[in-house]
């Protein structure tokens, strides 16, 4: 009975539905109830005046003063049963929202909120198909950083495996990224935020960014909490699973200009069809980092990374 009352439409949502589905008879039923209003204040007024002649007469003049403020408490009314109906159609719609399967996270490096958010939340498993082992460190340093965090620093008991494009393919994408001709158009802010985490000079062209990018993602690999593997083609998309459950996958930027968009999901066909990518991607991956001389790390540690 309680969740039937609660279900049931509120008074101001009735009205408002009405009005908008009858709007001159309310209008002209608030025309009325005006009318009647003004006449009932003019005769009371007569009345009081018999019995208290000291009372002003009563002059056509206050017609107007009553019907505008009438009015303008039926608009009043009106505004508050419009807010109150367009707060519930608001909320309808975020319940509606946040109970889809699939929805749209974001473009590049936005997304990386919401990845180091979901990565976090790993409990037996967390799974990833990326370029760069250090994804998103120049153009969001920070939230990199807590993303990273969640890679290196896990609970006790999860199973980190990350595949990462090889070395010749890494810095293939990254010449395609950061060409020779670009360097005038580098976000001076972020580079020396950057330079500024990596203590080193800050270069003077797209070659040497290209250098301290490469240098920070081999001091990631190092870390043994995570197990690597390399691939030399590139990924369709990129993935990050978390425990089978929900994931968010990412397709790439291409080049420059293009900006890689992001979806979290939690369907259950997709979340298999994932789960069975990066499968056979693990299997194919190799553990020895092409061209780099790097053997990614066997053991499986749940302490911090060195």
């Amino acid at each position: 009975m309680f969740a039937a009352l609660r279900n049931k439409p509120s008074m101001s949502n009735s009205f408002a539905t009405f009005r908008n589905d009858h709007p001159r008879l309310v209008i002209l039923a608030e025309l009325v109830l005006a009318a009647c209003g003004t006449l009932l204040v003019g005769w009371t007024w007569e009345r009081l005046q018999g019995r208290f002649p000291s009372l002003p007469p009563w002059h056509s003049e206050y017609v107007i003063a009553v019907l505008a403020i009438a009015f303008a408490v039926v608009q009043f009314l009106d505004a508050r049963s419009e807010e109150a109906a367009l707060k519930e159609q608001a909320g309808k719609m975020g319940e509606i929202a946040s109970s889809m399967s699939t929805q749209f996270v974001g473009p590049f490096p936005e997304n990386l909120e919401a990845i180091a958010k979901l990565t976090v939340k790993a409990r037996s498993s967390l799974d990833v198909i990326v370029d760069y082992p250090g994804y998103g460190q120049f153009s969001a340093l920070q939230t990199h950083l807590r993303y990273l965090g969640a890679l290196t620093q896990h609970a006790p008991g999860v199973c980190v495996r990350v595949i990462c494009y090889d070395h010749s393919l890494r810095e293939k994408e990254r010449l395609e990224q950061f060409p020779d001709t670009a360097f005038k158009d580098i976000d001076v802010a972020m580079l020396s935020s950057y330079v500024s985490f990596v203590n080193a000079d800050c270069p003077v062209d797209c070659a040497g960014l290209r250098s301290l990018l490469s240098q920070r993602d081999e001091q990631i690999l190092s870390h043994t909490s995570v197990l690597w593997k390399f691939h030399g083609e590139p990924a369709a998309f990129f993935l990050w699973l978390v425990d089978d459950a929900e994931a968010i996958f990412t397709f790439k930027n291409v080049g420059r200009k293009d900006v890689g968009l992001s979806f979290r999901t939690r369907d259950g066909k997709l979340l298999a069809q994932f789960k069975e990518i990066f499968k056979r991607r693990w299997e194919r991956a190799t553990p020895t980092d092409a061209q780099a001389g790097l053997a990614a790390s066997g053991g499986h540690s749940a302490g911090p990374a060195a």
